[in-house]
């Protein structure tokens, strides 16, 4: 479990209603680290990257907002987040958006080292969703499902209604009305069959 225990509220059955996400430059995805053996359990790659990649210092201000210094002190990405997350070595960072709706809901995002805004992140553990086998998933505009890597390149555009995360190379996504599995390109992988959701609605 995360150790935000503040952001619990975030994270009710996938976080805060989407809202509309900022168009995304376009990026070269990484290469894809290898998927997890067959009969190797699969697990979350949860890395606690150390201050100063990409000479970012996540820092938090005076009033309570978190935004990025540079090894000079010299402010990078004004404070403007509920929560900032270090970057990754390959360019990524999360941030909690502080809240902006009438009902005060934030949402979670992936964010360059400008600070511009990559895509929302689907809310998982009370955080930003992990990478798994290098993908982690985001959320579009209409609430649909996609995949980034950690450079920031959407390497699955957001068009499943919902979507595990990736184990052994595959990951199964459904349209609500039929299931089924893809490999990382995001082709199909498996055929399909009808989706049944899970009894705990949080469980997906």
């Amino acid at each position: 479990m995360r150790s935000l225990v503040a952001l619990t509220v975030l994270a009710a059955c996938g976080g805060a209603a989407p809202r509309p996400a900022v168009a995304p430059a376009a990026r070269a995805p990484l290469p894809l680290p290898p998927a997890t053996p067959a009969g190797e359990a699969c697990g979350a790659e949860i890395e606690e990257a150390p201050p100063g990649n990409r000479d970012r210092f996540a820092w938090e201000a005076p009033d309570g907002s978190y935004g990025y210094k540079d090894l000079a002190g010299a402010i990078v990405i004004a404070p403007r987040f509920g929560y900032a997350y270090e970057f990754g070595k390959d360019g990524l960072a999360a941030a909690v958006e502080r809240p902006t709706t009438p009902d005060g809901q934030a949402r979670f995002v992936f964010i360059d080292p400008r600070g511009a805004v990559l895509a929302q992140a689907y809310a998982f553990d009370n955080g930003p969703d992990y990478f798994q086998e290098g993908l982690a998933r985001i959320v579009g505009a209409d609430g649909r499902v996609g995949f980034i890597d950690r450079g920031g390149a959407i390497v699955i555009a957001p068009q499943f209604v919902g979507a595990s995360g990736f184990c052994h190379g595959e990951a199964t996504v459904h349209d609500g009305q039929t299931q089924w599995t893809i490999d990382r390109a995001g082709a199909a992988s498996g055929p399909r069959a009808p989706y049944v959701p899970a009894a705990d609605p949080c469980g997906e």
